[in-house]
């Protein structure tokens, strides 16, 4: 079985953008490995359909709109206008937009998407704003993951400075107004900054940086985000930035998976009758500095990126009790930090 991935990277030179990869599971082994397009700092990649979307996390930020020509990549238009050091993007659910959100300011913004696929006028925007008590992390807003709920009426945003989860309100022309009672700001200085929806559409997870903690928080449609549960993940690492990276939903809603960079570990939790995790397994991710993890869209196997270290690795992956064993380590990649399955 052989599957396409695109790894988002931090490369430079030669190796600066996307890179594609095909992956044979069958003999657990890496058949092409090239790059797709110079997009320079493409950390986060999104897809709908036959679409895809990258952004560049640098001073002058921008967005990189793309057409599947079977596993290639076609360019169809660029905007390098946007807010700096933008953290991460997603797509709305019915291809309407794109949604962005700024480390660097602050700002949350929408890019309108053609009938084409390509980026059209950028739309609505709002500053978050504030501060929190972690010093050196926390002296302003740090936006840091946005997603658009189920039905895609509002979007949802983590600030890794404010420790808000906010909740804006999408409307019709792209616009978005933040509705301030539908959000939830989390404990002071732990820092959220990943999030990955339940397939049910009933929560959301959320993974702070600094805290290295995982929050499960209700979503209804009318009232917003609950807290449901939020814990330490493993309360006995040193009380420092801990250096949570990513957080992801097995496709059967079954497991949630968190990774760590200051350990290099992934942490694996099996998720109850009401939603809770329970952690289960702590296993080395086999790299350095595991910014991001996939998990293949069949469930059967995870793949691990390797920021410091410039390698993924891959593991097969038990369904039945979430265990991950390692089978492959994919080298020669510089500095991967996304993973994305086409």
């Amino acid at each position: 079985m052989k599957t396409t991935f695109l790894i988002g990277t931090y490369g430079t030179g030669e190796n600066q953008g996307i890179v594609k990869l095909v992956y044979d599971f069958d003999e657990y082994r890496a058949e092409t490995v090239k790059m797709a397009d110079d997009a320079p700092q493409a950390s986060y990649l999104c897809r709908r359909g036959d679409f895809v979307y990258a952004l560049s996390e640098q001073k002058e930020g921008g967005l990189h709109a793309y057409k599947l020509n079977g596993d290639d990549l076609v360019v169809l238009n660029r905007d390098m206008t946007l807010e700096r050091v933008m953290a991460h993007l997603s797509a709305d659910p019915a291809g309407r937009f794109v949604y962005r959100i700024s480390y660097g300011t602050g700002w949350i913004g929408v890019s309108a998407v053609n009938e084409d696929g390509s980026l059209g006028e950028a739309k609505g925007r709002v500053l978050n704003e504030g501060c929190g008590p972690f010093r050196g992390r926390q002296e302003q807003a740090h936006g840091h993951s946005i997603t658009p709920t189920p039905d895609g009426d509002h979007v949802i945003a983590c600030d890794l400075g404010t420790d808000e989860v906010l909740c804006l309100k999408v409307g019709q022309d792209g616009s978005l107004e933040k509705e301030e009672k539908m959000g939830v700001r989390l404990c002071g200085g732990t820092g959220p900054r990943q999030q990955a929806w339940h397939p049910d559409g009933s929560c959301v997870y959320v993974l702070t940086e600094m805290g290295y903690q995982l929050a499960t928080l209700g979503w209804n449609r009318e009232t917003g985000l609950s807290v449901w549960d939020l814990r330490d993940i493993r309360p006995d690492m040193p009380k420092l930035d801990r250096e949570g990276a990513a957080v992801k939903v097995s496709p059967d809603g079954k497991f949630v998976y968190t990774s760590c960079r200051y350990d290099g570990m992934l942490d694996i939790f099996r998720i109850d009758e009401n939603k809770f995790p329970t952690l289960v397994e702590t296993v080395p991710s086999g790299v350095q500095q595991p910014r991001d993890f996939h998990i293949t869209n069949d469930g059967k196997h995870l793949l691990a990126a390797g920021q410091r270290s410039g390698d993924i690795c891959v593991f097969s992956r038990d369904p039945e009790t979430g265990s991950l064993t390692p089978m492959d380590l994919i080298t020669g990649i510089e500095k991967p930090v996304c993973i994305l399955e086409v």
